[in-house]
């Protein structure tokens, strides 16, 4: 925090999404902060062991899913614990001006439920959310159901999460 400094001069420009790929890649391992500090989390240290129960509902099949995130829509990428998705952008095409630096920022939109208990309709990934929602879950309004957003549902949320793996996992001494 700092006062009565002048704002230094920025330019800002969008990079065009090169790919975007949905895969499963487990869980970074939590650092714990030995104060109140934020989680954060050893991207390099990883466990495939399943960590919270499953939702019921279609997730986004694996690969591909660039079409579902270049537009600002209702299009939507479902991802269950566990999941990456793996964003390249272009690399900029202009130089560095000399004595400034570059730095990237990335805006997203996205919506997050989780399976708690103690989530209202946390056991489903439905009711999906939708831009124009008013809140969650939504009583006065209806999703938006259109044909693009009924093709998602058949090319790509059609995976399906192992309730029985968890809860097997769970029960093993």
């Amino acid at each position: 925090f700092t006062v009565d400094e002048t704002a230094d001069e920025f330019t800002t420009r969008g990079l065009p999404l090169k790919s975007a790929t949905l895969n499963y890649r487990g869980f970074s391992t939590p650092l714990i902060h030995p104060g109140n500090g934020p989680e954060r989390y050893d991207y390099q240290s990883l466990s495939t062991r399943i960590q919270w129960p499953p939702m019921q509902g279609g997730f986004t099949r694996y690969g591909d899913v660039k079409p579902l995130v270049e537009s600002a829509d209702n299009r939507l990428v479902i991802m269950g614990s566990g999941d990456e998705m793996q964003l390249r952008f272009a690399v900029p095409a202009e130089p560095v001006k000399p004595g400034w630096k570059r730095d990237f920022i990335l805006h997203n939109v996205g919506w997050d439920k989780d399976a708690n208990l103690h989530t209202i309709l946390g056991q489903s990934v439905e009711p999906l959310p939708f831009r124009e929602m008013q809140g969650y879950p939504y009583p006065t309004q209806e999703y938006p159901e259109d044909k693009i957003l009924q093709q998602d549902r058949e090319q790509y949320h059609t995976r399906r999460q192992n309730r029985a793996r968890f809860w097997n996992h769970l029960q093993k001494p």
